[in-house]
């Protein structure tokens, strides 16, 4: 059994501890409406409490035509609720002339493409943002989505992520307590993190319609993911796929075909999660640091 109280509580002085730090009183935060921008955004929240309102958490939300009503909603909810400062840009005009220049040099497109010409458009925003006021731009990836490579290289990474060693399914588990004990009298913010509890997880790109799990599966699940990723943690992703189904085969749900498309996007997004300098002694001209596959 999780201490989600315990947890939560060690993400929030984690995260003021870091701003002390640095010397730092200003947190960016893009707000997608998903439930983890959420649980940041309430993590913030009660770092500006617990700093007695010398620290300000600045959200904004940066939308497209790709993001749905619903996501706008939830958005607007916990911009409102749990931010010092809050405020909502449509970057569709700007997307749509970046594109087109892009389009008149590259003629090849793909969805992908254009999705992370969203994600890094808004983060031009918050590191603007950041420049301006001070700051430091949140992180707002879960482990899940890091290891499937749903997050684009330069468009959602941050500067500090007090959520990046949760599952998704364990953002949903401490949302969830949030609401049942922590923000049960506060009506707005427990509303907000409601609103966003009931959103089907999507990049905001519009890459696929149906969420992340279409990129897998039809009727695919987090809960089922997280249990492939909990034994790709374990064995790795490029040695032991045969015990990893043995392991898994009991499961009622298990499908072969799912379990090894899993562990193929693990393998095929880790060169976004290994990207470093290439260090070289300049002496003797050898490497002296291997670029480490993972395991």
């Amino acid at each position: 059994m999780k201490n989600w109280e315990k947890i939560f509580n060690t993400m929030v002085y984690s995260t003021l501890q870091y701003l002390n730090d640095y010397g730092i009183n200003n947190m960016i935060l893009g707000i997608s409406g998903g439930i983890d921008s959420t649980l940041v955004a309430a993590i913030c929240h009660e770092v500006v409490k617990r700093s007695d309102g010398k620290k300000k958490l600045l959200g904004y939300s940066l939308m497209c035509s790709t993001n749905q009503s619903d996501e706008v909603k939830a958005a607007e909810m916990v911009g409102k609720s749990l931010c010092t400062e809050y405020q909502s840009i449509n970057l569709e005009e700007d997307y749509n002339t970046i594109s087109s220049s892009l389009s008149n040099h590259f003629k090849v497109d793909s969805p992908i493409a254009n999705g992370n010409i969203k994600a890094r458009l808004r983060m031009l925003y918050l590191y603007h943002c950041a420049s301006i006021y001070n700051g430091i731009v949140m992180d707002t990836d879960n482990y899940s989505e890091h290891q499937l490579g749903f997050w684009t290289l330069h468009g959602d990474e941050g500067d500090f992520n007090p959520i990046g060693e949760l599952y998704k399914t364990e953002i949903y588990e401490l949302c969830e307590w949030l609401c049942t004990k922590y923000y049960v009298n506060d009506k707005d913010i427990r509303q907000a993190i409601e609103e966003s509890y009931k959103l089907t997880p999507t990049d905001g790109n519009g890459v696929k319609m149906g969420g992340d799990m279409a990129q897998i599966a039809p009727g695919l699940t987090y809960k089922e993911v997280d249990r492939i990723l909990f034994e790709t943690q374990i064995w790795g992703c490029h040695k032991y796929n045969d015990i990893i189904l043995k392991r898994l085969s009991e499961e009622k749900w298990f499908d072969e075909d799912i379990v090894k498309g899993v562990i193929n996007r693990v393998k095929n997004s880790a060169f976004k999660r290994r990207h470093r300098p290439l260090k070289i002694d300049l002496g003797t001209g050898e490497i002296t640091q291997q670029i480490c596959k993972e395991k």
